[in-house]
């Protein structure tokens, strides 16, 4: 695979970390990937490498992560801020029509992205995503979660990070040992403070629920989910019955992180979505 090389971008009083390639593959797909929650752009290398030069692949680090910058400020992490810095970046790092690939916290920003009907969007991919959180009552109970969990980022980030991965909708993937270790090197590399608010101001009680929503996406979609993730998978269920033009797949042996889980399957089944 070729090497990305990375560009600041600014965008109002923020930086946005990008990655991709020197020389544009004009005739190739391209795919821009939204990385989850404690990750950066860096986490889909493993994926990447096993397209080799038949997409043409851009990263970008979120608000609060990887090579990013944002002021310490968690409403300027709001889901609208986001949604608009996207608008105004996604034209700048390229012309051409492009697929989103969003996995968990940028699955959520890349599905309410979709629903914005951007033209030069023309697929949609995501993996382990929930359209929003069902009820007043789990939302409160999310948004107190996530303040606790901002509150520990700060008091001891590597204990913190420690828990985190001891969740269980990482439990049962069996990702290549090499590759789990860098993956786990993005994490410990994360800047607390851009963690806790990313925490703070883009929980995902904080989203909308679009389940109702999700007909209005008209676009081709790919559900991707984690056997293992049970939540998700449902999740997965929820939106495919709302959506017109999708397709589900669950695969064996992997959790959330179905990227790092399974990459060789996932570029199978990405390589034929965008070729279809």
């Amino acid at each position: 695979m070729e090497e990305l090389s990375l560009s600041h971008i600014g965008i109002e009083d923020a930086v946005y970390g990008v990655r991709k390639l020197a020389h544009e593959r004009t005739d190739k797909p391209t795919v821009i990937f939204l990385h989850g929650f404690l990750g950066s752009g860096l986490c889909f290398l493993p994926l990447l490498k096993r397209f080799g030069d038949s997409i043409n692949p851009i990263l970008i680090d979120l608000p609060g992560h990887g090579d990013s910058r944002f002021p310490n400020q968690p409403g300027r992490f709001h889901l609208q801020h986001q949604l608009s810095d996207l608008r105004k970046l996604i034209p700048m790092i390229s012309e051409s029509e492009y697929t989103l690939y969003g996995y968990s916290m940028g699955g959520r920003l890349a599905l309410r992205h979709a629903l914005e009907q951007p033209a030069k969007l023309k697929k949609l991919v995501l993996e382990s995503t929930s359209p929003g959180i069902p009820g007043i009552s789990g939302a409160r109970m999310r948004l107190l979660e996530d303040q606790q969990r901002a509150q520990e980022v700060m008091l001891d980030y590597q204990s913190f990070l420690a828990r985190w991965n001891t969740m269980a909708m990482f439990k049962g993937g069996k990702p290549d040992s090499v590759e789990a270790k860098a993956y786990l090197q993005i994490q410990k590399n994360q800047d607390p403070e851009g963690i806790a608010n990313s925490l703070l101001g883009f929980s995902a009680a904080l989203m909308p629920m679009v389940r109702d929503q999700l007909k209005q996406v008209k676009i081709p979609v790919l559900i991707i989910t984690g056997a293992y993730d049970l939540n998700y998978v449902s999740s997965a269920r929820v939106m495919a019955e709302k959506i017109m033009d999708v397709q589900t797949c669950t695969i064996e042996n992997a959790a959330h992180r179905v990227h790092l889980d399974a990459p060789d399957q996932i570029a199978q089944i990405l390589s034929s979505f965008l070729e279809s």
